[in-house]
């Protein structure tokens, strides 16, 4: 993670990047224009934060990633939402066994997102979940679905 990272999380509320949510949003509107509108609605509308992660497919060789995240949709209800990543170049998951917040099993509540447009033209999308893990995600497209349950 670029912007947020488990050590903030954690309360450690300093860094070199200084305040993570202010530098992000800077990033994060300077490049905007140039996002797919399915990540714009899931930073502007949607958000992932306290999420659990479902489902994790890989598809190969079409080259697609989908993945699967209950959270809630600001109202105390269900929101199921679906990530299908296109033309995935890259996947990474890191985790630390030595660090992490109480919560879940498994990979824990998803806490953060942040997504950088590379040189290449590609994107990157990370995730980071409560248990120390980090998605790192290269990838050409992305489309959101998600349901709503009332």
């Amino acid at each position: 993670m670029k912007y947020f990272t488990l050590e903030w999380w954690n309360g450690v509320q300093s860094g070199d990047l200084g305040d993570p949510l202010e530098t992000y949003e800077e990033y994060y509107s300077s490049v905007k224009d140039k996002l797919p509108d399915a990540f714009i609605k899931l930073h502007d509308e949607i958000y992932l934060h306290d999420g659990s992660l479902k489902k994790l497919d890989i598809s190969f060789p079409e080259k697609n990633m989908n993945i699967e995240i209950d959270t809630d949709d600001g109202k105390g209800n269900l929101r199921e939402i679906s990530l299908k990543y296109r033309g995935l170049t890259s996947f990474n998951s890191t985790a630390d066994p030595d660090n992490g917040l109480p919560g879940p099993r498994g990979y824990g509540d998803l806490g953060y997102d942040e997504i950088e447009l590379l040189s290449n033209g590609l994107l990157e999308h990370r995730i980071l979940f409560s248990s120390g893990i980090v998605f790192t995600i290269e990838f050409k497209n992305i489309e959101l679905n998600y349901e709503d349950h009332r």
